[in-house]
């Protein structure tokens, strides 16, 4: 009996020890993690009053902000001086010891929990690996009511937020989840399916890589009980990584269906990268940003400093690629490529770099879709634009007088002279080999290449697009 007492005795001696122990462990992480924070003039994060007791502790996260004195100058050219601004705001917080911690919302296991002062649906967890792992959530809301005759609903389904945050905050791995958000107010609806956002972030030599993947299920919004537009399956994501010494960008979008003005567009995608940047140049370009946001007193200087760095990053091969883009439109399907290489080089002039540049690619387009763009731009234009435009396209130095009419017979007129416009202009670009037709399709091949640039082998000059 006397040894299960002495091993139970000694056990409860660990445990307690280790609740202290654990106390000093969360402490040094936590002051380690906010000092690790980028400060700048105008914003700064601090913990202060910190008093480290033996199953818990108490401590204030305290955010200060900095707006400096700001001139402005109105619209009758006079200057006004604006007061500098300081502002901070204090956070309680409540630290919870480990080995184990009794919250809320369960037990959980770690060096310990923090949580802010009176507790909200948010607290931070110190794991074994020494991550601080943050958790938040918002619950549904429910708002109803009625203005003057109108009533109106707003259905918020909730949030939830997971932020897991490594030692000396070199690694941030999160998400974020809106359960869904639906209205109606006013004849107009909308609803909003779960958004979810994922993200996997790593800072290494002053650069932050990564990847992050937004997804949309679906977005609806009515009027007056007509659907004005649906978004089905949408997606996006960014990502970025150093190969072999080399930065790489990429993007990625792809969309199931758009339904808008009664058609139907989708599905399409989109990949796009920008490959082998200079990661030391990346590096510099980000940190001249921050000075200029921070501390813009020489704008001039700044920039001229920035310009410096784009020969350097683009100085190891860089390519940029439009692998894959298509959209299946209601006329056909649009698709295109397009690749960009600069041989690596070290000239620091960017001008004898862009001669240099190699490209190929193509885009190819329905007709009628075409047709259907260059309507909507001229429909942009005032009537005496389209006028004078259209007698140009037909080498007409004389106008015909416009007679007066009715509304209904002007938008008629409008529209044949859009029309007739539309196709002086189609056969301007096809005369000039800057459209190639097939079949129902329009063709663009381009190529890059000794400073010029090619349209379907005919070298382009900005006046072949003046109508």
């Amino acid at each position: 009996m006397k040894k299960w007492t002495g091993l139970l005795a000694s056990l409860l001696i660990l445990v307690l020890l280790a609740y202290y122990f654990m106390g000093f462990l969360v402490e040094r992480t936590l002051n380690k993690n906010v000092e690790a924070l980028y400060k700048t003039p105008l914003a700064s994060l601090t913990l202060k009053n910190y008093q480290r007791g033996w199953f818990s502790s108490c401590a204030s996260l305290v955010l200060e902000m900095h707006i400096p004195a700001q001139q402005v100058t109105d619209e009758n050219g006079n200057i006004r001086n604006n007061l500098p601004v300081d502002l901070k705001i204090q956070f309680p917080l409540a630290i919870n010891h480990g080995p184990f911690v009794i919250t809320d919302s369960g037990m959980r296991f770690g060096l310990g929990y923090v949580s802010t002062k009176p507790q909200t649906r948010y607290g931070a967890l110190l794991n074994y690996s020494n991550d601080m792992v943050f958790k938040y959530s918002l619950p549904a809301i429910i708002t109803q009511g009625k203005t003057g005759s109108q009533d109106y609903q707003f259905e918020w389904l909730g949030l939830r937020a997971v932020l897991k945050i490594s030692p000396g905050i070199n690694k941030i791995k999160g998400s974020w989840n809106i359960n869904g958000f639906n209205g109606e107010a006013n004849h107009v609806s909308f609803k909003l399916g779960k958004v979810q956002h994922h993200f996997e972030l790593y800072y290494k030599d002053g650069l932050w890589t990564g990847q992050t993947r937004l997804s949309i299920p679906y977005f609806t919004l009515s009027t007056n009980n007509t659907q004005v537009i649906e978004i089905d399956q949408f997606k996006l994501k960014l990502g970025s990584d150093i190969n072999d010494k080399l930065l790489d960008y990429n993007v990625g979008l792809k969309l199931k269906k758009l339904w808008v003005n009664n058609q139907i567009y989708g599905p399409g995608s989109l990949k796009l990268s920008i490959k082998k940047l200079d990661p030391s140049a990346m590096a510099n370009i980000n940190r001249l940003q921050r000075t200029m946001l921070e501390n813009n007193q020489h704008p001039e200087l700044n920039m001229l400093a920035l310009l410096a760095e784009l020969p350097k990053l683009l100085s190891r091969g860089s390519e940029f690629e439009l692998s894959e883009m298509y959209l299946t439109v209601p006329q056909g399907k649009i698709t295109g490529n397009l690749k960009i290489t600069l041989p690596p080089n070290d000239l620091n002039d960017p001008a004898q770099i862009i001669k240099k540049a190699y490209g190929e690619g193509q885009f190819k387009a329905p007709a009628a879709t075409v047709k259907a763009l260059i309507a909507a731009s001229l429909a942009n234009n005032s009537p005496d634009d389209l006028t004078q435009s259209n007698d140009a396209a037909q080498g007409v130095t004389a106008r015909d007088p416009v007679p007066e009419s009715p509304k209904d017979a002007i938008a008629v007129s409008n529209t044949s002279t859009t029309e007739n416009q539309v196709e002086n202009i189609l056969k301007k670009y096809i005369n000039q080999g800057l459209l190639k037709v097939e079949g129902d399709y329009y063709i663009v091949d381009i190529k890059i290449e000794n400073q010029q640039l090619f349209i379907n082998k005919t070298l382009f000059n900005p006046e072949m697009l003046n109508q």
